[in-house]
């Protein structure tokens, strides 16, 4: 180890991220933003095919106003 505190160039070598206790940290993080990604697109999925069968099932606004001023 350097004085100032830093690894010198010979440990950094040696050193593996591997080993590390963040890792697993690390690795549930990811999982959760994969997750939440993938949560927040079949809810986008699902809100879009939603306005697209409400939006199909009504009559539109013109069909409408022809039916008002008849």
């Amino acid at each position: 180890m350097v004085a100032d505190g830093r690894l010198s160039l010979s440990e950094r070598q040696e050193y593996d991220i591997r080993n590390d206790q963040v890792l697993p940290n690390l690795q549930a993080a990811i999982n959760q933003a994969r997750t939440n990604r993938h949560r927040a697109l079949r809810l986008r999925e699902t809100c879009l095919a939603r306005i697209a069968f409400s939006t199909a099932s009504r009559p539109s606004a013109s069909a409408g106003e022809e039916a008002i001023s008849s």
